[in-house]
């Protein structure tokens, strides 16, 4: 058998992995050569491809008899609908606003879900996590760390809070600007009690940074962390898209003064809030040890009287009669979280239709959908996770399309 510095006989494939170019049409490299081309279309990148490899071969002994094109696309598709999971209102699938509302109620344009699966992910859940790291430091006595994971957590949420209502995010720890951004939206009428924000600021001006090497001193009451509970009861209700509407038989209707005056109603604790896909919803309605962290003595996200055993000194907020009182009306996370999930992340398998377009295929529950191109292919596949699975529909649907066309190479080559 001939051979040569490539070490190809006729036998061999040569394998280009294919991708969408950024700019439009397709590049294709080979695996294990220097090779590199690309086209508008696929049958220029093939022309191409074999001028490509017939250049590169050229006067080699040994050539590839066959040529594989491995295309593979995947497209990560933000499931930002609203449903409800509150019992004044049945599950509903919304858009932003009127000017954003689709062909089909349920669907929000790429750009708002894509922001608004930033804003839930990478603040509110991070932000989630920081709430329990602060209790837990406070349940352990270890302060400093109680006041750094409380200030990292309130940042994160007035953060996310700016993001679902398009805003960008300024790059400070000043709680004080971040409270005073959030306000100027106006749209969601923001407000937290007298309480809630003198917490807010009385963390701020304990200067996180510095306590963190012991530089500034401070002092920790026992009623701080029921402070805590409440300041983030009352942001974190406002972490959500609450500026969309809903269509029902072509009748459009805003929910935004529905969901402030929810949203006012919890803040005296005699509705549950809970936040679809919400990462604290997800611990509670779990049996894990974190759980013990998020409800232990906690009023707000606990649902039950508060346990004072555990303190060396009085737990003032029992004290106040009007705050103890809304313990009897309070109703539990679990009666509102939906009985069944499908996970964070539905993953449809694609394939080209022979008809044309595209067929999609979820893996798990039985979804199947069909579209011309590949755009019209995501709207579906939208539209049919939420109407089938509803409340449960995952936050995100990834598409997987691979192809692969087998060629021979030129006979120039």
């Amino acid at each position: 058998m001939a051979g040569d510095v490539f070490g190809y006989s006729e036998g061999m494939e040569l394998i280009f992995e294919v991708r969408d170019a950024e700019e439009g049409g397709f590049w294709a490299r080979a695996l294990g050569h220097a090779i590199f081309t690309q086209g508008e279309t696929w049958d220029e990148l093939r022309a191409n491809l074999l001028d490509a490899t017939a250049s590169h071969f050229d006067g080699a002994m040994d050539k590839p008899g066959k040529i594989q094109l491995h295309y593979t696309k995947q497209q990560l598709v933000a499931l930002a609908y609203m449903t409800s999971l509150r019992p004044d209102a049945p599950h509903e699938t919304g858009t932003r606003n009127k000017k954003a509302l689709a062909k089909a109620g349920g669907m929000v344009d790429q750009a708002v879900g894509a922001r608004c699966a930033y804003a839930r992910r990478c603040f509110r859940d991070v932000a989630d996590a920081d709430y329990i790291c602060a209790r837990m430091a406070f349940r352990f006595e270890f302060y400093v760390q109680y006041i750094w994971s409380s200030q990292q957590a309130i940042e994160k949420y007035l953060k996310a809070i700016l993001l679902y209502n398009a805003q960008r995010p300024p790059l400070t720890h000043s709680l004080e600007g971040l409270l005073k951004r959030v306000r100027a939206v106006k749209s969601i009428q923001f407000s937290i009690t007298p309480k809630s924000e003198a917490f807010v600021e009385d963390i701020s001006g304990l200067n996180p940074v510095k306590i963190r090497y012991l530089s500034n001193g401070f002092h920790v009451e026992m009623t701080d962390l029921a402070l805590l509970d409440q300041a983030i009861w009352e942001l974190r209700m406002y972490c959500e898209l609450l500026d969309y509407s809903t269509r029902d038989a072509g009748k459009v209707t805003s929910r935004l003064e529905a969901d402030v005056q929810r949203i006012e109603n919890g803040k005296i604790g005699s509705k549950a809030c809970p936040l679809l896909g919400g990462e604290l919803e997800r611990i509670f309605a779990s049996t894990t040890e974190v759980r013990d962290h998020l409800v232990w003595n906690n009023k707000y996200f606990g649902g039950e009287t508060l346990d004072v055993d555990g303190f060396t000194s009085t737990w003032s907020v029992l004290e106040d009669q009007a705050m103890a009182s809304l313990l009897k009306d309070f109703i539990p996370f679990k009666d509102f979280l939906p009985t069944a999930e499908v996970g964070p992340e539905l993953i449809f398998e694609v394939t080209g239709s022979d008809a044309g377009g595209f067929k999609a295929r979820a893996l798990g529950p039985n979804i199947s959908v069909k579209a011309s191109d590949w755009k019209d292919l995501q709207t579906e596949v939208v539209q049919t996770a939420i109407a089938q699975l509803g409340p449960n529909a995952p936050r995100l649907l990834r598409l997987i399309y691979v192809k692969d066309e087998f060629i021979a190479a030129s006979p120039s080559t």
